[in-house]
């Protein structure tokens, strides 16, 4: 069972790939703006948000590693005070 702290390391894990989300379908609105979208381009977007999604779907509460990349990958700058090791 995972502890309060691993929970809370997960949830925010969770967040910063949800966050990440939102930013890259921002980004498909601003191409679908254009008078001539890049339909490759949305399509690649599109292809990071699935691929996104199954990450936040598969990250498991118990296991530290992994969500200590995606802190390492999707945080923008260091957390000092997060212990991966509870």
């Amino acid at each position: 069972m995972a502890s309060h702290a691993q929970c809370l390391l997960y949830e925010g894990a969770r967040e910063l790939i949800s966050s990440k989300i939102g930013n890259i379908s921002h980004e498909i609105g601003i191409e679908e703006g254009k008078a001539t979208p890049d339909g490759a381009y949305i399509h690649q977007l599109e292809i990071q948000i699935i691929a996104l999604g199954r990450l936040r779907e598969e990250l498991d509460p118990e296991h530290a590693e992994s969500i200590r990349q995606v802190f390492e990958k999707y945080a923008r700058g260091p957390i000092p005070m997060l212990s991966f090791d509870d």
